[in-house]
């Protein structure tokens, strides 16, 4: 009865790290408004998400400085030729610290916009951005508050549910997985195999978590062009890259515990073959 109750309680505790995985990786890089900042400043090292940022902030510029010259009645080849420009400055402003800063605020709002009350789905704000940019290119403009670029979908108000949802999943699974790990040790009649269990539990949940991370992200990618798809495309590279070196890790661990499980067994079993056979 102990061997099948520790057998139970180390599959409930594979069963809850498989789930930890992902949860802790959404609540630590998603949820939480800092892990997202810091996650979303490796976007624009992208250069397909550079262009189309450059574009949607050089629109926004040409926009304005294009009313304001139209306002004062100079002549519309003049304005062409200074707007022509536009793209070029707005991509080396894109280089500047200040601007890349700009950037983290940006993603900031975002954040804060896609988990305000109302459940918004996946949001872009590029309000702080055009105005890091003008400010480097001595452009005066009245930026909007709020320039956001918006998916509104299901499938992205679905995702920013479940992300909202992911510091309780993360919790109630890491109890879990604790309390299975150690009562799967403690009812098992080898504690070595009961490591060996754990570890390549632990390997197999890795494994899973892999699989479905991708299968998740590939279904959610769209192929729009437009820089909030650019921009979502990034981040799910970005992402891929953390989630991986967060699996690497939980790899390297579940291995160790299932090292430390095979010399168990085989220290028990050679202790074993020592012991005196008492006589009749």
């Amino acid at each position: 009865m102990r061997g099948f109750g520790a057998f139970l309680a180390g599959l409930f505790a594979v069963v809850a790290f498989a789930v930890l995985l992902p949860t802790a990786w959404v609540t630590a890089n998603i949820a939480d408004e800092d892990g997202y900042v810091d996650l979303s400043r490796g976007v624009l090292e992208d250069a397909g998400t550079r262009d189309a940022v450059v574009s949607a902030v050089s629109d926004e510029l040409g926009g304005q400085t294009r009313q304001r010259l139209v306002d004062l009645g100079v002549p519309q080849s003049l304005i062409d030729q200074t707007l022509a420009g536009v793209e070029g400055f707005v991509g080396q402003g894109l280089a500047s610290e200040a601007v890349v800063d700009a950037w983290g605020e940006s993603q900031r709002a975002a954040h804060r916009d896609m988990f305000r009350q109302d459940g918004s789905g996946f949001v872009v704000e590029l309000g702080p951005l055009v105005n890091a940019v003008a400010v480097q290119a001595g452009v005066d403009l009245a930026v909007p508050t709020s320039f956001p670029i918006e998916d509104d979908s299901t499938a992205s108000r679905r995702a920013v549910q479940l992300i909202g949802a992911s510091p309780m999943l993360a919790v109630t699974a890491g109890l879990v997985a604790i309390v299975g790990a150690l009562s799967a040790v403690l009812l098992a009649r080898s504690r070595g195999a009961a490591l060996v269990w754990l570890g390549l539990g632990g390997l197999l949940g890795v494994g899973l978590s892999y699989v479905g991370a991708r299968m998740a992200s590939a279904s959610d990618v769209t192929a729009g062009a437009g820089a909030g798809d650019q921009v979502v495309s990034a981040l799910l590279d970005v992402a891929r890259e953390s989630y991986d070196g967060l699996l690497g890790r939980a790899a390297l661990g579940s291995a160790a515990v299932l090292a430390i499980g095979v010399v168990v067994v085989i220290v028990t079993a050679v202790s074993r073959r020592r012991e005196p056979i008492a006589g009749p």
